[in-house]
């Protein structure tokens, strides 16, 4: 039948027939590469749950020994943020104790504890008129907070 065909309609024939075969063999490599795609896709499915494995271990490992670090440390000294903590929330009460809330504009308190020196510094920002004197208020804080961090390690 193709031999009774025009040679331009020949040529179209063989050309849709090398389409066709190129479209099968790139079928045929999507197929491939498909395949590769899923089993990498596999591979590092498995890798990611032995690192979550790996990582649950590890952490639950620390976890103990935090836990066994934290009972020892229970029985010692409190740590520097649990003093500079204190003797912050000491000086804010005695503060608060003495004024509003509201009629304080400006508080600042400032706390470190380093090589087991303690520092404290009060900045309040009261009416001028307010009572008690703020300056005294603000001693008073600072007072406060060094008994407060020295009930902490009476403890």
């Amino acid at each position: 039948m193709q031999g009774n065909m025009p040679p331009e309609a020949q040529e179209k024939i063989e050309e849709l027939q090398e389409l066709q075969e190129t479209a099968q063999q790139v079928a045929e490599q999507k197929e491939q590469a498909q395949s590769a795609l899923n089993e990498s896709k596999t591979a590092l499915d498995a890798l990611e749950d032995a690192a979550a494995a790996r990582w649950d271990r590890a952490a639950r490992a620390l976890a103990a020994r935090k836990a066994v670090t934290d009972d020892a440390d229970a029985a010692s000294e409190p740590s520097d943020d649990e003093v500079v903590r204190t003797a912050a929330e000491a000086a804010e009460g005695i503060v608060f104790k003495h004024y509003d809330q509201s009629a304080v504009t400006d508080l600042d308190v400032t706390v470190t504890f380093e090589d087991g020196v303690l520092d404290v510094d009060v900045y309040l920002n009261a009416p001028a008129d307010a009572e008690p004197d703020r300056e005294a208020v603000a001693q008073d804080a600072v007072e406060t907070a060094g008994e407060a961090v020295d009930e902490l390690f009476d403890e």
